[in-house]
């Protein structure tokens, strides 16, 4: 390069390095020779190509590592951004033009391979381009902040009968969110299963906003049990991103389990899921004629709202005039519709219980209730032995998607 290739410009060592190299390591000792060569003054804070960022490399990342150990938020990897102004950026071009120079490295990536490997000397943790649990961001002025990615989370929620899935306001009061003061209560809100899981999640991730994807919803009168219903959950500013797992299980949450990140989570959006449920009715007649009228259902498609749905399998049992059936159906079929009309009853005498929800109806070991319909339902992993049920398959509060959500209720 000569000297008269840069008249009135102010770089720093690393620049003129890197100018003529693509490698991080070498850039400050080439560029300190080439200056010493060529009878230059280098300035290092008063650089015109990067804005004096290497000269304070050390400086930001130890002013970013104790932002992110402030923090209280626990993390595992990190990435590192840096905004390198646009003139810096042209005034390079410009130069690289006129010199012309090719190849070398840029500012933001050197900048960011130095600060990344200072910040990892810190931290003790990698860094990470994809789904980093940290991202921390840099400019020519400093250390600009600190993002914590967010969390992806599977659950499957539990359900009595006579409480509801969704807050009013998300799905119901025409949608206007105000809540009708006759049901408000002295809280304000109802009892709501979407409340119950967004609080605890906030409180067990440290998280500062929960969004819930439903895979599918379930109305006041179904009750959710055994395995529960799958649900989806983006945990926004998360601090407690590893000691969650001892927290206590809350009531209305049968599992929990991270999983990948937004594109797992996508990908398990994409799923059809199936409802194994639990009817039972008590009849004004024998029921016994009617069981074969209900297991007729099987293969048959049930119109709910324009579309329809499956039902991929239906077993019956008659005793006396109560009638008991266990049908594994596409999330969304009018289960409770369809069977009032089969039995000639209202739809109020015919109560439902979710026991589980599965991908593949085939080989699901389905199975009437007895008479002991409305005792209590043993425990999820219990339930799960009694029904063959892997026990792994049961994703207990352990570190690891979600169907496409629907309507705010489902059919059932």
């Amino acid at each position: 390069m000569r000297r008269g290739g840069l008249p009135g410009l102010r770089i720093c060592r690393w620049c003129l390095g890197r100018l003529h190299s693509s490698d991080p390591d070498s850039a400050a000792l080439l560029g300190s020779e080439l200056a010493a060569r060529l009878g230059m003054e280098l300035d290092d804070a008063g650089c015109q190509l990067c804005g004096g960022i290497f000269a304070s490399i050390d400086m930001m990342a130890e002013e970013a590592a104790a932002a992110l150990r402030g923090s209280g938020a626990e993390v595992g990897s990190f990435y590192v951004s840096v905004e390198i102004p646009r003139s810096s950026a042209d005034l390079e071009d410009e130069l690289r033009s006129g010199l012309r120079l090719s190849g070398g490295i840029s500012a933001k990536r050197l900048a960011i391979r130095l600060l990344t490997r200072a910040l990892g000397a810190r931290l003790g943790i990698p860094a990470r381009a994809e789904e980093p649990d940290a991202v921390l961001s840099f400019s020519p002025r400093g250390f600009r902040g600190l993002s914590l990615s967010p969390l992806y989370v599977e659950g499957r929620y539990l359900k009595p009968a006579g409480e509801r899935t969704r807050r009013i306001g998300r799905g119901g009061c025409g949608g206007t969110g105000r809540v009708p003061r006759e049901v408000a209560g002295a809280s304000g809100e109802p009892a709501s299963v979407e409340r119950a899981i967004e609080e605890h999640l906030r409180l067990a991730f440290g998280a500062e906003g929960v969004t819930i994807t439903w895979t599918g919803t379930d109305r006041e009168h179904v009750e959710v049990a055994g395995r529960g219903r799958p649900f989806l959950a983006k945990l926004s500013g998360a601090k407690r991103r590893a000691s969650w797992v001892m927290e206590e299980p809350h009531p209305r949450i049968a599992s929990l389990r991270l999983i990948g990140g937004r594109r797992e989570a996508e990908l398990r959006a994409s799923r059809t899921l199936y409802d194994v449920v639990e009817a039972y009715a008590e009849l004004d007649r024998d029921a016994e004629e009617l069981a074969g009228l209900v297991e007729s259902m099987e293969g048959t498609e049930l119109r709910t709202g324009g579309r329809g749905r499956i039902v991929a399998r239906a077993l019956a049992r008659a005793e006396g005039r109560a009638l008991a059936a266990a049908i594994c159906a596409e999330h969304g079929a009018d289960l409770r519709s369809a069977l009032a009309g089969i039995l000639g009853v209202g739809a109020e005498a015919v109560r439902l219980r979710v026991v589980d929800v599965v991908e593949d109806c085939e080989g699901y070991p389905l199975r009437p209730p007895g008479k002991g319909f409305n005792a209590r339902r043993p425990p999820c992993r219990q339930l799960a032995q009694a029904q063959g049920t892997p026990e792994e398959d049961q994703e207990p509060h352990d570190r690891g998607g979600p169907q496409g959500a629907l309507p705010p209720h489902g059919g059932i």
